[in-house]
């Protein structure tokens, strides 16, 4: 018999599978969305929809003999959407882990379910026991504690008709709920936008607060601040140590829930059929050690990154000082949740400081800054570091130079003299920051053809001919390097052998000829990587791919520089470190927000680079 984990592609289940994939612990795993082909594709992983009822019970009733214990950590664990959509919320956190626990309720299947620390108030000043009083304060908290009673709903002490027994009047196994703090966790597989405590981190990696208020940083704009809260107290707790302890509580239940034939035969009901597991109930999972604020986990941040955090300011819901600003919570948070548990001894579980734990998550983002401001001078770095030290890979449209609006205006020529209509710029800005625009032309040219392939083959040629015709025309109009790029682009011609800087573009020759020649700045980059307009295509990761084959001289450093979502999705697959360049006057970056979930630096300015 083996372990089925149910949302094994989650923050918790991919740490979990990698512990038991060490230790050779026989699993079988569910995820919904993945993000990695090969994790997902695995023989012994199968997607499930937990929404799903039905779906649910088909896999469960074909693939229930494979396992005696079930790890559930299917949830929503957003705070704001659990606050704005209950239904959904009670859908996945609460019915889902009703579902599915009565299933393993029904065939004596040992449960373990992950619950929250915000079943409580946080207002006793005192630690919370499994035993004490519950009182969750938003939808978050109230979900989980649902799912808490349905577990325990579902296994109470009952007959046991499975399939499975040869006789009846057997209690079924137990279960075990355990609550936990705020998780976090450095596999590079997790998204820093799903990760909450490392996510804090996105306040030192925004340099466009920092721009108004930095030394030497010429600037009539407005000093931009970012409020941190300095008041609730979390105590998070490093993933990889909760899974030594899942595994724990997993393994014992595999060994101690065997049926003994000889001491139950015959009771009608028993509560006490086989060896007891050691862990049956509610259980709490916390580190003793670690107590912070959001303002001061910024702190830890900032002094291992080597980041400023100058433009953060601490604040608090009540007064307490002249230092401290002071907003109102828009979601009541428990003040302090603190955790314990007596029936076992938490230092027998090796846990992980917060501060040793932040290189794991931090050291892949981690580097010198450029400090382009002294640009007339070399980069202030260790001696002990190469010359060699950065190789950047700036993708040209939006990065370097404003091209956008020049394009638009070519096809717009271009579609308007073909008596057709073409998306107003609103609409361009929109779908070229999630496709690739080939994408959009093929379409249109498709139809056109009547889908007669070398007939839209024809089409496309036409079409990309007659746009750069009026290209030569607009762009001489429209173009210009992005805000201090001409900065950027002296200092590296400066700094030779410090930096090796390519360029990647997916425009032809001809229009980069063009570009090149109204910003001439951009000749100080004799390395380019230019992919034809319909050779492979961003998301794909070909044309950085190629830059670096091409270029990459072992520098310590690999930086990648994009503006839009889909070339993020491009380039942090080829670089480790990402810089996202969001113009300030992007109103559709503006509105969306979208570079929020990207695990990136975030730049408006080369100068706070």
């Amino acid at each position: 018999m083996s372990i089925l984990i149910c949302g094994a592609s989650g923050m918790v289940g991919r740490d979990l599978c990698e512990l038991f994939d060490r230790e050779n612990i026989q699993y079988y795993g569910t995820y919904y969305n993945c993000n990695q082909c090969a994790f997902c594709q695995r023989e012994n992983m199968f997607r499930v929809d937990f929404t799903n009822p039905n779906e649910v019970g088909d896999f469960f009733f074909e693939n229930k003999h494979r396992w005696s214990v079930c790890i559930f950590l299917v949830g929503e664990r957003n705070i704001e959407k659990c606050e704005n959509d209950w239904n959904a919320t009670k859908q996945i956190n609460v019915d889902a882990v009703d579902n599915m626990s009565a299933l393993c309720a029904k065939e004596g299947i040992y449960f373990i379910y992950l619950s929250s620390d915000y079943v409580f108030d946080g207002t006793s000043h005192q630690p919370y026991f499994p035993s004490s009083q519950v009182n969750p304060l938003q939808n978050y908290g109230i979900s989980k504690l649902m799912a808490e009673y349905r577990v325990q709903k579902n296994y109470i002490p009952k007959v046991c008709l499975s399939s499975r027994l040869s006789f009846v009047g057997v209690t079924v196994p137990n279960y075990c709920i355990i609550r936990t703090p705020v998780l976090y966790t450095d596999n590079s597989c997790t998204l820093m936008y799903n990760n909450s405590i490392m996510s804090i981190a996105k306040s030192i990696m925004d340099f466009r607060y920092t721009k108004a208020i930095a030394p030497f940083v010429p600037t009539t704009t407005t000093p931009i601040t970012k409020y941190e809260d300095d008041y609730y107290i979390y105590r998070p707790v490093y993933i990889p140590d909760l899974c030594i302890f899942i595994r724990v509580v997993a393994v014992i239940a595999m060994d101690s829930t065997a049926l003994k034939n000889d001491t139950c035969v015959n009771r009608k009901i028993s509560t006490n059929c086989g060896e007891t597991p050691k862990f049956s109930g509610i259980y709490h999972f916390y580190n003793p050690d670690n107590v912070f604020t959001k303002y001061q986990i910024i702190k830890e941040f900032s002094k291992y990154m080597e980041l400023p955090q100058w433009h953060i300011v601490p604040h608090r819901p009540l007064p307490k000082s002249p230092d401290y600003a002071y907003t109102i919570e828009p979601v009541k948070n428990p003040y302090d949740t603190q955790l314990m548990d007596a029936r076992y001894n938490i230092r027998s579980f090796f846990t992980h400081t917060f501060s040793e734990t932040i290189p794991f998550m931090f050291s892949r983002y981690k580097h010198p800054r450029l400090d382009i401001r002294h640009k007339n001078s070399c980069i202030h770095l260790p001696a002990s570091i190469n010359n060699n030290t950065y190789f950047i890979i700036f993708d040209l449209d939006g990065t370097l130079v404003h091209t956008s609006y020049a394009h638009y205006r070519s096809y717009l020529d271009v579609f308007r003299n073909r008596g057709l209509e073409f998306i107003t710029y609103n609409e361009w800005t929109a779908y070229t920051n999630y496709n690739h625009l080939r994408c959009y032309l093929e379409n249109v040219a498709y139809e056109l053809s009547k889908h007669d392939i070398h007939r839209m083959e024809q089409i496309l040629s036409d079409i990309q001919n007659e746009k750069l015709e009026a290209f030569r025309i607009h762009a001489a109009l429209y173009i210009t390097p992005t805000k201090n790029a001409s900065e950027m682009l002296k200092y590296i011609d400066a700094n030779p052998g410090k930096i090796t800087a390519v360029i990647v573009t997916h425009n032809n020759t001809e229009t980069v000829d063009i570009i090149r020649e109204i910003v001439p700045q951009l000749n100080k980059i004799t390395k380019w990587c230019i992919c034809e307009p319909f050779e492979l295509h961003k998301p794909d990761t070909d044309v950085y791919s190629k830059a670096k084959e091409m270029y990459y001289n072992n520098e310590k450093y690999i930086i990648g520089i994009e503006n839009t979502h889909i070339g993020y999705d491009s380039v942090r697959k080829t670089t480790p470190i990402v810089y996202l360049y969001i113009d300030e006057n992007d109103e559709y970056a503006k509105r969306t927000k979208w570079y929020n979930k990207a695990d990136a630096f975030i730049f408006d300015d080369y100068l706070t680079m």
